[in-house]
Parts: structure tokens; sequence; C-alpha cells
């Protein structure tokens, strides 16, 4: 290997020293490209905006397939809403629903019950939780349970239907002492103390002729009409309640004085279903003049199966009618009507109540509005002639042809015929910035 290595050195060094002494080759300049401009990009349209679309209008009775009937019928206005507060109306700047405490007189009479349900429903539409408390008539234990809820923080607001209007206003101003303000429905409690108080004008002291004033006219149109002697037993419901003594009063302004009008007056019935019935049995019985009858409230069916049991049962028209015109607006009083063996009934629904209740208990509570201190609901007549078209804040008078039992179908009444304003969501935001 050396023998080779030595040469190709030395040739290596010879060639580049030749190479060292030529002159070098002039350099060589590439040609010079012109830059390539890139062709103008097409200008780019921005894609167009959506279209904004209006918010969903809420919900009407015009949109309940269940309620087409009473719209066509004409007695439910089919723009009332169903949910006009909001589902999250009645919740608490924590996101938490304001629980409402709802302490009504008792809960075996047709009104009562469909009362508390409809508030229920309606406060669940919300956002709310509605929690029922049922005293069954017990002043001491309707006492007991708010002084319990009061103990225990339950209840932001307080609805109370109760059973004594004085007995009952010390454990009411201990409520709203505690922070939970009340709101009275139907029966009176006479406490200063109370946010709103909603009832009808039973006596028709403040609006005369839309009380219980309006079905003894009835019956003073009746006998002027007919010529006919009627002989009306009256039963009572509980002469220690106020408002039954209010209902007597309002009905005895129309009927008293009319020498073709007797009135016989009932012990106390409690309200009962039952205990009517037999009243009026035993009554028509040992007086068989008695051909009409008046109730304060509840107790229909019992009514009509006394009549029924007696074999006095017969349709208008019959010369052996018994007459039944009566304060009472109940789901048995309308399906008695329609049968043809109901002459008239007032509308002491607990409808409109109920929906003016609850609006201003949120107005006021949820909403920092002020609510009228005293809300007096004005009655109707309900006749077979005006029972299917008859309205009452939109909703039919006649309310039992509602859907029976599915309360969350009802839409909300019109309280601005009231004078009030819908509580709601928007409304909410704008005053309390949440």
């Amino acid at each position: 290997m050396k023998k080779f290595l030595i040469p190709l050195l030395t040739l290596a060094a010879i060639a580049a020293i030749f190479m060292g002494c030529m002159p070098a080759a002039a350099p060589v300049t590439p040609p010079v490209t012109p830059p390539v401009t890139p062709p103008a990009a097409p200008p780019v349209t921005p894609p167009a905006a959506p279209p904004v679309t209006p918010p969903a209008a809420g919900r009407t009775a015009a949109d309940v397939p269940e309620l087409q009937g009473l719209i066509t019928m004409g007695c439910l206005d089919p723009n009332l809403p169903m949910n006009p507060f909001g589902e999250d109306f009645a919740v608490k700047p924590d996101g938490t629903p304001y629980k409402i405490a709802d302490n009504t007189i008792f809960l075996y009479c047709d009104w009562c019950f469909q009362h508390t349900a409809l508030m229920g429903s309606l406060i669940s539409r919300a956002g709310g939780i509605h929690t029922l408390y049922d005293p069954a008539f017990v002043l001491d234990r309707q006492i007991a349970m708010v002084e319990d809820m009061v103990a225990t923080k339950s209840a932001d607001a307080l609805i109370i239907q109760p059973v004594d209007e004085y007995a009952t206003v010390p454990v009411v101003d201990k409520a709203v002492a505690a922070g939970i303000p009340v709101f009275v429905v139907v029966t009176g409690c006479y406490s200063d103390n109370v946010t709103s108080f909603i009832r009808h004008d039973y006596a028709g002291d403040h609006i005369p002729g839309q009380g219980c004033d309006v079905i003894g006219q009835w019956y003073v149109d009746y006998v002027t009409r007919t010529g006919k002697p009627v002989h009306i037993y009256e039963l009572w419901g509980s002469r220690a309640t106020e408002s039954s003594r209010f209902r007597h009063e309002g009905f005895h302004k129309a009927v008293d004085g009319n020498p073709l009008i007797t009135v016989t007056e009932s012990p106390d019935s409690g309200y009962s279903t039952d205990v009517m019935g037999t009243m009026l049995m035993d009554a028509m019985t040992a007086d068989p003049t008695i051909n009409a009858a008046f109730q304060h409230g509840g107790g229909t069916a019992g009514i009509i199966e006394a009549v029924r049991t007696l074999g006095r049962l017969y349709p208008i028209g019959d010369p052996n009618h018994v007459i039944f015109a009566t304060n009472e607006d109940d789901t048995e009083i309308v399906d008695a009507m329609d049968a043809g063996n109901v002459d008239a009934f007032c509308t002491n629904s607990p409808v409109p109540q109920a929906n003016v209740a609850i609006c201003n208990l949120f107005n006021s509570f949820v909403l920092g509005l002020p609510v009228p201190k005293e809300n007096w609901m004005p009655m109707k007549v309900i006749t077979p002639e005006n029972t299917k078209t008859e309205r009452e804040f939109g909703l039919p008078a006649s309310w039992p042809r509602l859907p029976r039992g599915t309360w969350d179908l009802w839409p909300v009444a019109d309280v601005t015929e009231y004078g009030l304003t819908f509580p709601t969501l928007a409304l909410r935001k704008q005053l309390m910035g949440y």
C-alpha cells in the first residue's frame, strides 16, 4: 500500500499547483427572473348573518288541543297565556326556588280543593315550590302548623285561608315578624300586617249587586215572573265563620221582605256534603212546602242526592221541580245544571281568585311592587242559558268546563281585567337585576 499512496499524493499536489497558476474563469451570472405577482384573490364575501329570530311567543290557550272545544264554544279566550311568568320566575338570586306554604281551611270541599290545586300549579309553572297544609277546619291545628313553619323557616311566604278571622291574627303576625309575608284568601284575617287579602264580596257591601245578593235577586225575579211562592231551605256553612255570615247577609239583602219568598235556615253543616244532604232530606220530609235550596258553599252532590232520594228530582220546567239556585260554583253543580236540575248559581269561583292571589304574591314578594291590600272579587249569575258562553277573566265562568284534574292545562286568567300587572321574568330582570 505504501507504493501506491505516495504517487497519488504527489499527483494531487502538482495538480493543485498547476490549477492555482491558471487565470480564474469569469463568474457566470444567472439570468434575473422577474418576480411573479400572484393573481389578485377574488373578494371574499363574509357569510350572511343568520336571521334574527324573535323569541317564540309563549304558549296560549289556542295552542292546547284540550282547550279547542271551549274556544269554539266561546267561553274561553284563545289568547290567554299558559305561563306568563316564565319557568324560572319564582327563584331567588342564588337560583334556588322560593317556597310557598299554602294553609287552607279544609280540603274536603270541592271548591277549596280546586282552589289550592290551581295555586299549586301556578306556583310550579313559575319555578316555585308549593307546600300544602290541611288543618281540616281545626283552629288549633292551623295555628300549630303556622308556628312550626315559622320555627323551622320552611317557607318564604304564606298563603292562608283562616279557620277563624280573629284567632289566627297572633300567629299571622308572628310569621310576618319572622320575615314571611302573608297573603289571605277567602276568609278574613284582621291583621294589619297582611300583605293582601283576596275574597268575594259575599255581603255585597263593597260592590253591591255582585255578591250573594245576585242569587237572592234571581229568586226575586223568579217569583215576580212566575207568581209562584218559593220556600227556600238555606243551608248554613258555619255561623262561627264570618265568610258564611256574609253569604247569609248578602242573600237576605235581596229576598227579605218579598211576600212570595219564605226562608228556613238550617243548623251549621260545616260545609260537609253528607251533612247538607241529610239536613235537606230531613227538612223537606218534615215540611213538604220546601221547594228550593240555597247553600253557602260545598255540598252540591249531597243536596242533589237528597232530592233524588225523596223522589222529588224533576228537571227545570216540570211543575214539581225543586228550585236549586245557590251561591256555590263547583264541579257537581255544573254537571247538575247540564242535567237540567239546577236553575242558577253565582260565580263564587276559585279560579280567578286563585289567579289574583298568586299574581299579587309574585308582584309583591318577588318583584317588590305594591299590590292592593283589599281585593274584592265580583260575581255573576250563571243559568242554563249562559253556562256555556259566559266568561270571567277570560276563562269559563262555569269553570268546571276546564279539563278536570289537569290544572296545568288551565290558562292563566286575564288579571289585567282586574287592574293587575302580569309578573314576568322580563319584569323581574328589569326591577330586580337578575
